[in-house]
């Protein structure tokens, strides 16, 4: 297996070729986080080694919004019918935050790969966040305020 700071190293190729200066993006207090912003949308990435598994793993995370206990069933099957349609990411709930989300063994990754991963992430945060948004909370993406 590879050392983890060779994902880190692709990694930070990877977000220097999406036209952003890794060292902006870094996370100074959490070695691995990255958060840069695709557009308008906020873009989480980590890399992290877990030692039980001897397994280095890489996630791109993209936070859409707060989700309310009072969303409507509807809500929830729009998202599994959306998930059936994206490529390699997935949208999920954590903690009462709706996001999309990807997670990879990085074994094998490059920074190909990693740049896909990272832009698809983002595209897709700013295709269906807003619209979501819009018709379930009434919020407004331009100014932020509810309708």
């Amino acid at each position: 297996m590879a050392n983890i700071q060779d994902y880190y190293k692709i990694v930070e190729d990877s977000i220097s070729e999406l036209g952003v200066d890794p060292n902006s993006c870094r996370d100074d207090n959490e070695l691995g986080a990255w958060a840069l912003m695709r557009g308008d949308q906020e873009v989480w990435i980590d890399c992290w080694y877990v030692e039980d598994e001897d397994q280095v793993y890489f996630q791109v995370l993209a936070p859409i919004f707060e989700t309310p206990d009072d969303l409507p069933v509807e809500f929830y099957r729009e998202l599994l019918e959306l998930n059936y349609t994206l490529f390699g990411v997935s949208f999920g709930i954590f903690k009462n935050m709706l996001a999309l989300k990807v997670i990879r063994e990085a074994n094998g990754m490059d920074k190909d790969e990693a740049v896909a991963i990272i832009g698809r992430i983002g595209n897709y945060a700013s295709e269906y966040g807003p619209s979501l948004s819009v018709k379930y909370l009434g919020i407004d993406p331009e100014t932020g305020n509810s309708n």
